[in-house]
């Protein structure tokens, strides 16, 4: 049955309760994946690295990284032409024109982390080719953050505007729309942004160093002086890119600042990166506030739970003599379990709303959330499952395995097991979206017929129109459903329909690593601290003070946040 069929069936929810509710049940029997069904994680591993290819803006006929796809071709070539520097390349985050800095960043440090924490398993998935396409996909955005940092104190924040872009439904190869690309220095300051291409930079750094230690060094480099350059001029970069406001305005920049400190110190094993956090710590809240939201605006909890990985695999000594700083590091530590007990079910602290069919659901174009939300719930669960650790949830214990469980089912969801038995991941299974919210993928390929498209004539012609697209986006993860699980797949709706590169990014690695199968067996204990290590240290597992936290539904704008009080003994 394909999709479309579905869809017809939801449009007549209006006509008749009863008619909605059968076409309802003829999906579900038909569709429902059977408990305990295989799923080819692997194939779809492939065609979420493979989305990013349909992504690219810049040259690609005789690029270095070369394109498998045919329904693409150069678009933005002429991208900060006017302002003086060379701008090609990178991605469109999602079904735009506009390259966006702040969300394209994110996507670039999740995809890093990706290869990071999980490139065995790209690498056993799919063999050398695979991890080598994954690669790709990271060195392309990696070149273009590259080349936005100009100098010191200079990032190119945005490539076009969303006034300009959102009027016109036209291909990237043909677009006619504004260009202007927007910059923050030290007048015009965006920690937020700035810290975020740190932290891309320096997971990207990670990722790389296995296999090129030179171009490796050369992104460590840049993450370091954008780390001061974010921390020296502090404000939002969506106060100093005015077109930023309208689409990804920032909330803060705190978040980013520690989470690029936390990947610095991954990257260099410096203290001084750890010590930013203890200075810092009043303003940014690490060791107090937990989030429940991770997403390209709020990093806090991808912080707390890169720290919970080292405490859990052990810490330098000379970091855990360091009283006061273990304080900190701990802390952070500790609100990675808290953020574990907000999303896991039947506990005091849970704090997550869940669609009646289990997806963990925040807002609209809720995929990247839940997916962002499923990597760090996997990485915890691989953490303290090596470490033969539990969480404790205020007196309900959760084991590693009841944790991953999680993380897959939000990917088990995604890929087709839902009331609607419907694939949000485009190209997977048998009913998936065939109108995403793409421009790209919704007009006839510039490589099939090159006449111009118009802006109003893409409008008319593309974007209204209800046949499906004509290019088929592989591997793109579709907005997602609303709170109900109802999905309506028109292009007009792009909070159902939109694919993300921030939906993609943790996929990869997610998707690499549940292919993987079980938790990895406990490793040996780490070594003991020296003797002359102190011994009030706060342990991992916290003693929560009660929280009658209320489930946050998805009409709250604002992420759920849990202060807990003083537990330093």
């Amino acid at each position: 049955m394909r999709l479309g069929r579905m869809i017809i069936c939801r449009q007549e929810r209006w006509r008749g309760a009863t008619l909605l509710l059968i076409c309802l049940l003829l999906i579900g029997t038909r569709h429902v994946r059977p408990v305990g069904a295989a799923v080819d994680y692997g194939g779809a591993l492939a065609k979420a690295i493979l989305f990013f290819e349909g992504q690219r803006s810049g040259q690609l006929a005789g690029a270095a990284i070369p394109t498998t796809i045919s329904w693409r071709g150069d678009s933005g070539l002429s991208d900060g032409t006017a302002q003086g520097v060379d701008l090609r390349g990178g991605y469109y985050e999602g079904g735009s024109n506009v390259k966006a800095g702040l969300p394209g960043a994110f996507a670039a440090t999740m995809l890093a982390w990706s290869l990071v924490d999980f490139a065995r398993h790209v690498d056993a998935a799919g063999g050398a080719t695979q991890l080598a396409a994954a690669r790709n996909a990271l060195r392309w955005a990696a070149d273009y953050l590259l080349k936005t940092h100009t100098a010191a104190n200079e990032l190119w924040a945005q490539v076009g505007d969303p006034v300009t872009d959102g009027a016109c439904w036209q291909r990237p190869e043909d677009m006619s729309t504004s260009r202007t690309a927007y910059r923050i220095n030290a007048t015009r300051p965006g920690s937020d942004l700035a810290a975020e291409t740190a932290a891309a930079l320096a997971a990207s750094y990670l990722a790389f160093k296995p296999v090129d230690a030179t171009y490796a060094s050369t992104l460590l480099s840049h993450a370091q002086q954008l780390f001061i350059f974010a921390d020296a001029y502090r404000g939002k970069y969506s106060d100093s890119v005015p077109f930023a406001r309208l689409r990804f305005p920032s909330t803060g920049y705190y978040d980013e600042l520690a989470w690029a400190a936390v990947w610095l110190y991954r990257a260099t094993g410096l203290k001084r990166y750890l010590e930013y956090l203890q200075r810092n710590e009043p303003a940014i809240g690490g060791t107090q506030q937990m989030q429940t939201e991770m997403s390209w605006d709020q990093k806090l909890p991808g912080a707390q739970a890169l720290l919970a990985r080292a405490v859990l695999a052990g810490l330098p000594a000379t970091i855990q003599v360091d009283a006061p700083l273990m304080w900190v590091v701990e802390g952070y530590a500790g609100m990675a379990e808290v953020f574990v007990c907000a999303h896991m079910p039947a506990n005091p602290l849970r704090a997550v709303y869940t669609t009646p069919g289990g997806l963990l659901y925040v807002r609209g174009s809720n995929a990247q959330l839940a997916l962002s939300a499923a990597f760090l719930l996997v990485l915890l669960a691989d953490s303290l499952a090596a470490a033969s650790r539990t969480v404790d949830c205020q007196g309900v214990t959760v084991t590693p395995s009841q944790i991953l469980a999680l993380g897959q089912s939000q990917v088990d969801y995604l890929l087709g097991s839902n009331p609607l038995a419907v694939s949000f991941m485009v190209g997977f299974g048998s009913a998936f979206p065939q109108n995403v919210h793409h421009r790209a993928a919704s007009i006839v390929s510039f490589n099939t017929d090159p006449s111009p498209v118009t802006c109003q004539g893409g409008n008319t012609t593309y974007l209204q129109s209800t046949s499906a697209n004509p290019n088929v986006h592989v591997g793109a993860i579709a907005g997602g459903p609303n709170a109900t699980d109802g999905f309506q797949d028109s292009r007009l709706l792009p909070a159902f329909t939109e694919p993300s590169a921030c939906a993609n990014a943790p996929a990869v690695g997610l998707l690499a690593r549940l292919a993987a199968g079980a938790l990895p067996p406990a490793a040996p204990p780490p070594p003991s601290p020296p003797p002359h290590a102190p011994h009030h240290l706060r342990p991992l597992h916290l003693a929560l003070p009660h929280c009658d936290c209320p489930l946050l539904h998805p009409d709250s704008p604002q992420s759920l946040q849990v202060w807990l009080q003083s537990y330093a003994q």
